[in-house]
Formats: C-alpha cells, sequence, structure tokens
C-alpha cells in the first residue's frame, strides 16, 4: 500500500500548472511564465507585491511543468527583465519583454502541451474498455466479419 501512495504522489507531481501574466507599469509591459499548483492564488500573491498592473493571461495544464517552464525560460534567455520596485515574491527570474511573434509561439506551444496532456488522459482512460473489447470473442469475430470481403 505505501509503494502505491508513493507511486500516486510521484505521479501527482508530475501535473501542474504554467501561467501566464501580463505586467504593465509606466512603460514597461512583461510577460511572467511560471508554474503553481494553484495559479489564481499565484496570481493574487504577485499581484499585490508590483506596484502596476498585472492580469491574468491564462493557465495551462500540462505534464511536467517545470522542464516546460524552464524550456520557456531559456528559449527567451535573452529577454528576461526584473521589474523595477518588484517585491520578493514577485518572482525574480520569471518576467520577460517578448514581441508579438514571442508570444504567439509561448501560446501555440501551450496549447498544444495541454491539447497533449488531455489526450493523453483520454487513451489512458480508454484503454481498459478496448482490452476488455479485444479479449471478448464475440467482438472479435464481429470484427472480422465486418472487415471481411464479401
Amino acid at each position: 500500500m505505501r509503494k502505491l501512495s508513493n507511486l500516486i504522489i510521484k505521479f501527482a507531481r508530475e501535473i501542474g500548472y504554467v501561467y501566464v501574466f501580463y505586467y504593465k507599469h509606466k512603460q514597461e509591459r512583461l510577460v511572467k511564465i511560471g508554474v503553481s499548483k494553484t495559479p489564481k492564488a499565484r496570481f493574487y500573491q504577485v499581484k499585490n507585491d508590483l506596484p502596476g498592473k498585472l492580469y491574468f493571461i491564462g493557465s495551462f495544464l500540462v505534464w511536467h511543468p517545470r522542464q516546460v517552464e524552464a524550456s520557456f525560460h531559456s528559449d527567451f534567455i535573452d529577454k528576461k527583465v526584473r521589474p523595477r520596485n518588484a517585491g520578493p515574491k514577485a518572482g525574480k527570474d520569471e518576467f520577460f519583454r517578448l514581441n508579438s511573434m514571442d508570444k504567439l509561439r509561448l501560446k501555440i506551444r501551450l496549447t498544444f502541451l495541454t491539447f497533449w496532456y488531455g489526450l493523453s488522459w483520454l487513451c489512458f482512460l480508454s484503454l481498459p474498455i478496448i482490452v476488455y473489447l479485444l479479449m471478448n470473442q464475440e467482438v472479435i469475430e464481429s470484427l472480422i466479419r465486418s472487415f471481411s470481403i464479401r
């Protein structure tokens, strides 16, 4: 039983949200990319630690959120900035000055990863049904009859 609970805990760590916030203050226009199990709560935490306006753009449920976040951070490393007067809870390395193509790339990749997450669950949940159908002799015979040439 302990092995099963450890497996469930490990599995749960592989799932999480990558969030995207938009920060606007005076002339600054920045995008914040981060990871959280509770993106809405994280939004308010960051919002209270910044002098300007923060907008919640979206949160994307993905496999391996820390790796996804790290991938974006390395892709945009040359565009990384720290907002002026940001408090310690705002996140030190998660703000980027992105152009419109960068923002589009970010959105497309996160949408694809969210789709992939949902598709993998669909396949996982469908597997027992497929196995049952393939082990049922009547179903197999019916399939053979329906695909046979007449």
